[in-house]
């Protein structure tokens, strides 16, 4: 059964540790509305690790996103919503929840959809 997540970064290894080949991975932008539309609408799982990041994004969305600081596994037809900043940070820096907000309201913070399909 297909999961979906939201979280602040995506990484590789949460393919696994060895990604299996012939994976294929779907990304796209998502607007504001369509993020709060599935979020509504469907049961999901926060791999949201940072306090601000999550009292933003229940913010922005209107659904309560906890902090949830756990490593995802994805499978076949997993989805996954990130909130992803378009700014490196300086090493060790921990954003407050306006300075998340103020990027987001900048354009420089934008939510993509990741799909996983073998």
């Amino acid at each position: 059964m297909a999961k979906l997540f939201i979280t602040n970064a995506f990484s590789l290894n949460m393919l696994g540790p060895l990604p299996p080949k012939g994976l294929t991975l779907k990304v796209r932008p998502l607007a504001l509305e369509e993020v709060k539309e599935t979020l509504r609408s469907v049961s999901f799982t926060s791999a949201v690790g940072h306090e601000s990041t999550a009292a933003i994004l229940s913010l922005l969305t209107g659904v309560e996103i906890p902090v949830n600081r756990i490593a995802i596994n994805l499978s076949k037809e997993d989805r996954l919503i990130v909130f992803q900043l378009g700014v490196r940070l300086p090493e060790g820096a921990v954003l407050t929840a306006d300075e998340v907000l103020a990027l987001y309201q900048e354009g420089k913070a934008s939510f993509v959809e990741v799909v996983v399909d073998q």
